[in-house]
């Protein structure tokens, strides 16, 4: 059965594909957390006089905003890292193996 080797990962590559995938998940988590705070801090805002409605309101669009570009670049760090550390066990014990 023919063998293919992957010896070497392209850093950027892998740290654009993990940003990416990260920021994307981001996205979701702080449409949750951004709407959960929004809807929760409304609800408090009107039972306790409605002071600090509009700051709720405005955190929750910033998490919207910032969680997933915060999510994107520790993907791109973490992808990063990732790959350089594959490149450098590949090239002292050899790369992964796989049968096709």
């Amino acid at each position: 059965m023919p063998t293919m080797e992957v010896k070497r990962l392209d850093v950027m590559s892998v740290g654009k594909l993990y940003g990416g995938i990260l920021a994307a998940i981001g996205l979701i988590y702080g449409i949750i957390a951004g709407l959960l705070l929004m809807v929760l801090g409304s609800i408090l805002g009107s039972v306790f006089g409605g002071v600090g409605a509009a700051g709720v309101i405005i955190g929750g669009i910033l998490l919207i905003i910032f969680i997933p570009i915060a999510f994107g670049i520790a993907g791109f760090v973490a992808g990063a890292i990732g790959a350089f550390a594959y490149n450098v066990a590949a090239g002292k014990l050899g790369g992964i193996r796989f049968e096709y």
